[in-house]
């Protein structure tokens, strides 16, 4: 959710400065949700299969998005900022760490960590501005690339996406029952 609201400062003055009304902004903002609703769908249908895969997919279209975002300052292009801001949407579809917890986690133990997944996504959504305000001092330039208020807090989720795609491409394992419950499948077939 931090990564949804990192936004918040600076969305007006981002679209401004990509020649468009302010009022775009809230368009902006509502891109990842909007985008979200509709493959929160797509995403809970796939994990009747599997957790991986859809894990890994969104996990790539954040990163996708935050870079999409970013360069959209440097090439002046507002359909890369909201084509950024939707493929972040994609990727923030929570359907599948809600599903993971309903599938794997005890029924004793589902609302505590539920209750933990809520709070961590509250938490998220107050530390976006406060983030996003952190870094709004920055104002330099890597080549070709304009590190400035509107940039920079995309960059640092780029590289926080990207230690999680590599975390769980690397280390995240489908839970037992479903490799059995796939395994079973194949034998019948």
């Amino acid at each position: 959710m931090c990564n949804y609201y990192m936004i918040g400062l600076t969305s007006k003055d981002y679209v401004s400065a990509l020649k468009m009304e302010e009022s775009m902004a809230g368009v902006l903002v509502a891109c990842s949700p909007a985008c979200a609703i509709i493959f929160c769908i797509i995403t809970s249908f796939w994990t009747n299969y599997t957790f991986r895969h859809p894990f890994l997919l969104t996990n790539f279209c954040i990163m996708l998005g935050n870079i999409v975002y970013m360069v959209a300052y440097d090439l002046d292009s507002a359909f890369l900022l909201f084509f950024g801001r939707f493929c972040i949407g994609i990727g923030g579809a929570r359907v599948i760490n809600r599903r993971y917890i309903v599938d794997t986690v005890s029924v004793k133990q589902r609302t505590r960590i539920s209750t933990i997944f809520v709070a961590s996504g509250a938490l998220g959504m107050a530390l976006g501005p406060l983030m996003g305000g952190g870094l709004s001092s920055i104002n330099t330039s890597i080549g070709f690339l304009t590190l400035n208020k509107f940039t920079t807090p995309a960059l640092v989720w780029v590289v926080l996406w990207l230690i999680t795609f590599l975390m769980a491409l690397f280390f995240f394992k489908e839970p037992e029952y479903r490799l059995e419950r796939a395994t079973m499948g194949k034998i019948e077939t």
